[in-house]
Parts: C-alpha cells; structure tokens; sequence
C-alpha cells in the first residue's frame, strides 16, 4: 500500500492537536521516515501547535528535531514552542527554549518573550 503523504501526516498532526489527542506528537513524524514523506517545516510547525493545543511538554524538543532533520527552526517555530511549553508545565523551560534560540543566532521577537513570562 502507498505511503502517506506528507500532507496527510501534517493533517494528522493538526486535527490530532484540535481535538487534544495528541499523546506523543513525534510519534506522528515516525512514519515520516521515508523520502516521499519526511517531515518539513509545517510538520514541525503543525506539531508544535498541536501540543500547545493539547497542553503537552513534547513541544520543547522539536525546534532540535527539525535541526536533524536540516530544517531551521524561525522565530515563530521557536516563539510558538515556547508557549507551548509555558502552558504545559514550568516556565523554566520555557526560558531554556528562549536561551537555545538566541545560540542558535535566532532574535527573540516580542512574543518570544512575552510567552515566556506569562
């Protein structure tokens, strides 16, 4: 049988994080292994909105899994997990996220820091 798309992987990952069903998000970007339907920005993005959507912690470790995947996390990839991290648990991480983007010569913008203290 056919692989999935990546486009049917994404909107796996989306309508899993609008219904807060998303357990383990990069469990979504297994099956995404091969070179037909290897994650891209939009999966890491579609990911990442998904736990904030569902209160997951998941969120901090994929501006690093798209580096191995030679993807560049933005600022809005970094500004958005930040938020994420700060609904699912303890700021501190969200602070850890903010400190990794800025060595990874990305400039926190407004959100960037205002998720981070709120």
């Amino acid at each position: 049988s056919p692989l999935p798309s990546v486009t049917s992987n994404n909107s796996t990952i989306s309508d899993c994080g609008k219904a807060g069903q998303l357990q383990h998000p990069s469990g979504h970007h297994v099956g995404m292994q091969h070179k037909e339907s290897l994650p891209n920005s939009i999966s890491f993005s579609s990911t990442i909105s998904a736990c904030e959507k569902a209160g997951r912690q998941h969120a901090s470790g994929l501006p690093m899994g798209m580096q191995q995947h030679e993807l560049l996390p933005n600022v809005i990839s970094y500004s958005s997990t930040i938020s994420a991290s700060v609904k699912a648990g303890p700021w501190q991480r969200a602070s850890g996220i903010l400190l990794d983007m800025q060595q990874n010569d990305r400039l926190p913008n407004l959100s960037s820091y205002s998720s981070t203290i709120s």
